[in-house]
C-alpha cells in the first residue's frame, strides 16, 4: 500500500510539474502577443517532442562525473571513434598515435543535436566544421550553385544517414557551403538527429601545438587539397562522389607503410589473445576482427612496401585494396582506315 500511494504522489506531481509548464508556456505566448496560428504550431511541437523516446545525453548522466578524468576521456575516446573508426583515414590514423587521437576526440570534436527541421548550416556559411551522423539523419537542400541543384528531392544521395560524413571538404579547403543542411524526422518517434562535429580551428590549433602524427595528417590534407583541384573532381558539401580509396593511394609511400604497420601491429595484438588484466587502462580503440595467417601478413607488408596495395578498416576489418587497369586492344587490318 506504502508503495502504491508513494506512486500515485509521484504521478501526481507529475501531472501538476507539466501542467505548471504548460501554463508557463501559454502565458509566454499572450504576453508576447504571437498570432493564433504560430501559438497553435509552437504548442503542438512541445506535445511531440515530449512524446518522443529520448536518448540519454552524456552531460545527464550524473554518475559520470564520478570517474576519474582518465577514464572520462578514454570513454569519450571510444565513443567518438565507434563513429570515426569507419571513415578510411581516420578509421587507420586512430591506430597510429594513440594519444593524439584521444587528445582530438576530447579536444576538437563536439556533439550537436538537431530536432527535426532545425538548420545544421546554411548555403553562404563559411564551413568551418565537418560532420559525422551519429543517429537521424541530415537532409541536404542544394543551393542554385551546388552540384547537386539538378538532382531530384528524394534521390538518395541528398541524405546522410546514421555512420555517414557530411562536409568534409570544410577541413581541409577554404569552404563556402553550397546548401542548406536540414535535419530529417529520424523514425516514428520523432527523436533528435545527434551528429559528431570535428571543429577544423580547434583541429588546426591542436596541430600546430602537437607534431605527434601530424605528418599522417598534413599529407592527408595535402592529398584531399590536390584532389579537389582535379580537373573532373566535385566540389559538393556531401562526400557521395569522393573517391577514398583513390585518397588512401594518392598518399605518399612512406605514409601508406606507416598507416598500414600500425593496422598490422594492432592485427598482431589482436590476434595474439594476450590477457589484459582488470586493472589494466582500457583501450578506447575498436579491436581488428581479421583474423589472417602470419604468411599472409608477411606478403600484404610486402605489397604495401612495394605501392601495389593499400591496407585498410572497414566496420572493424582489414580489409585490401588495389586498382585494376583493364586495357583492350583491338586489332585494325587495315591501319590507315578509319
Amino acid at each position: 500500500v506504502a508503495t502504491l500511494s508513494a506512486m500515485m504522489t509521484q504521478y501526481r506531481l507529475f501531472l501538476e510539474d507539466s501542467q505548471r509548464k504548460a501554463r508557463q508556456l501559454r502565458d509566454y505566448l499572450d504576453q508576447e502577443l504571437i498570432t493564433q496560428d504560430l501559438s497553435r504550431a509552437t504548442k503542438m511541437q512541445v506535445v511531440a517532442i515530449l512524446k518522443q523516446s529520448r536518448r540519454i545525453k552524456a552531460t545527464e548522466v550524473s554518475y559520470l562525473s564520478l570517474l576519474s578524468n582518465s577514464m572520462q576521456r578514454t570513454l569519450r575516446t571510444q565513443v567518438v571513434l565507434r563513429y570515426l573508426s569507419g571513415h578510411v583515414f581516420f578509421g587507420v590514423w586512430c591506430q597510429v598515435d594513440a594519444d593524439s587521437v584521444a587528445t582530438f576526440c576530447n579536444s576538437c570534436v563536439e556533439d550537436q543535436y538537431f530536432m527535426a527541421g532545425d538548420i545544421c548550416f546554411r548555403e553562404n556559411q563559411d564551413g568551418r566544421s565537418m560532420f559525422f551522423v551519429k543517429h537521424g539523419a541530415l537532409i541536404y537542400k542544394p543551393g542554385a550553385f551546388a552540384p547537386e541543384a539538378l538532382l531530384s528531392e528524394g534521390d538518395p544521395r541528398l541524405t546522410c544517414k546514421a555512420n555517414s560524413v557530411a562536409s568534409e571538404v570544410a577541413m581541409w579547403l577554404k569552404w563556402t557551403h553550397l546548401g542548406n543542411m536540414v535535419s530529417g524526422a529520424t523514425s516514428s518517434s520523432g527523436a533528435a538527429t545527434e551528429v559528431l562535429a570535428v571543429n577544423a580551428d580547434a583541429w588546426i590549433e591542436y596541430f600546430s601545438r602537437h607534431d605527434v602524427s601530424g605528418w599522417a595528417v598534413r599529407d592527408y590534407a595535402v592529398t584531399f587539397y590536390r584532389c579537389m583541384k582535379e580537373p573532373d573532381a566535385i566540389l559538393t558539401d556531401l562526400t557521395y562522389s569522393t573517391d577514398y580509396h583513390g585518397l588512401m593511394f594518392a598518399l605518399p609511400l612512406n605514409s601508406r607503410v606507416v598507416l598500414s604497420e600500425a593496422l598490422f601491429d594492432a592485427l598482431s595484438s589482436t590476434q595474439s589473445g594476450a590477457y589484459v588484466s582488470e586493472s589494466a587502462d582500457p583501450q578506447p580503440f575498436p579491436a581488428l576482427k581479421t583474423r589472417i595467417p602470419s604468411a599472409t601478413v608477411a606478403k600484404l607488408r610486402d605489397e604495401v612496401s612495394a605501392g601495389k596495395t593499400c591496407i585498410g578498416v572497414v566496420e572493424q576489418q582489414l580489409a585490401r585494396f588495389v586498382f585494376v587497369v583493364a586495357i583492350r586492344v583491338y586489332m585494325n587490318p587495315d591501319p590507315y582506315a578509319e
